[in-house]
């Protein structure tokens, strides 16, 4: 996947750690189902470049996301550099497993 994507609100190493995420649930069968803008509203999304689009106009949001059977949320914090990824749900264990590996490939980010 190839997200060309200019940030309005994020750093470019948020952008980069988000578009990760994106790859590896793709690379898993998860798909985007609705951003929550830290608002009132729930956005519907069927494409990674319009999650991208929610996410970077606000400065915090949760992204659904489904691999058919359950749905699963990662919460974002703008401005929190390598930190972006807050919190997410203990939905199971290949869900948890993708999330330690996308841990453990923020963390080479920091050799940089």
């Amino acid at each position: 996947m190839k997200l060309d994507y200019t940030p309005h609100n994020m750093s470019n190493v948020e952008v980069k750690i988000v578009t990760k995420l994106f790859e590896m649930f793709e690379e898993e069968v998860w798909v985007p189902k609705m951003v929550d803008d830290g608002g009132d509203d729930y956005i519907l999304v069927t494409t990674w470049s319009e999650a991208l689009e929610v996410i970077d106009s606000v400065e915090w949001s949760a992204l659904f996301v489904t691999d058919g059977v359950q749905t699963s949320w990662v919460t974002l914090i703008h401005r929190n550099g390598v930190d972006l990824v807050s919190d997410y749900s203990c939905s199971g264990p290949r869900f948890e497993a993708l999330m330690e590996r996308h841990a453990d490939w923020v963390e080479t980010l920091l050799e940089d």
